[in-house]
């Protein structure tokens, strides 16, 4: 055992045994909006309601492995994700039960909220390589932090006249940002085909869990004592993490 821990620490400190890799490739990032659906219908109960996203990223990462025992290697990897499009939430869905002389401003007719994200994942773990002949497969375990930035814009319609001649009155634009940090733990497959002196080229397929977070600043509970319509608790916002997947591309360096 001893044996074993001492090779574990002279491998940290020396650079003999190394390699760089670059990754780039498209990942999720998975959130989930809560909200209230108000149903107009006479006597109707409100209802909670919720509706999940996976928003999509295009990977730019570096990664550092440093031998440890033969096959296994110490990794160090961090990057960046950018938003690879919008998510868009249609706030129609928060309402029910409207009938043709219901107003276009109850209906929240043209409100909407658009979410995009970008990520800084820093995480540290350890990659088993299996040679075969010039090429190889990759097993590897990462955990670590990953902080998200989410910039977030709602519109909001208003409406002059009467249903159903209604006209568009006014359009309110509003911006934020939502900032929140993860707990990551990611397992990580890959394959490389050898390249020579040039190194390796590979695919990797990461597949994980991000710790689920409430952004307080777009979550409100409401807890009172509900009229015959109204629910005991309402909740209304953002939780952001749950189940991520992505491919990369990998150029592999060793050094």
């Amino acid at each position: 055992m001893k044996r074993v821990l001492i090779a574990i620490a002279l491998a940290a400190v020396s650079g003999a045994a190394a390699a760089d890799a670059l990754r780039v490739g498209y990942a999720v990032y998975p959130f989930e909006i809560k909200y209230v659906i108000n149903d107009l219908a006479a006597g109707a109960r409100d209802k909670q309601g919720s509706e999940s996203f996976s928003a999509g990223q295009f990977q730019l990462l570096y990664e550092l492995d440093r031998k440890a025992l033969d096959s296994l290697y110490f990794v160090l990897e961090a990057g960046i994700g950018l938003p690879a499009g919008t998510q868009t939430f249609d706030s129609t869905k928060a309402v029910t039960g409207g009938i043709s002389t219901t107003s276009k401003d109850t209906l929240n007719t043209g409100d909407s909220v658009d979410i995009q994200i970008t990520t800084v994942p820093l995480l540290l773990g350890a990659k088993y390589v299996v040679p075969m002949g010039n090429n190889q497969v990759t097993i590897g375990l990462l955990a670590g932090a990953v902080l998200a930035a989410g910039s977030v814009k709602s519109t909001e319609v208003t409406w002059a006249g009467a249903p159903p001649n209604e006209t568009k009155d006014t359009t309110t634009v509003g911006y934020a940002q939502v900032v929140q940090a993860h707990m990551a733990v990611l397992a990580d497959l890959g394959f490389n085909i050898g390249l020579g002196n040039n190194g390796y080229l590979g695919l990797a397929v990461p597949v994980g869990l991000l710790s689920k977070v409430k952004n307080m600043a777009y979550m409100e509970t409401t807890n009172h004592v509900p009229t015959a319509t109204e629910l005991e608790e309402e909740v209304d916002g953002l939780v952001l993490g749950g189940m991520t997947f992505g491919f990369n591309i990998c150029w592999v360096k060793p050094f």
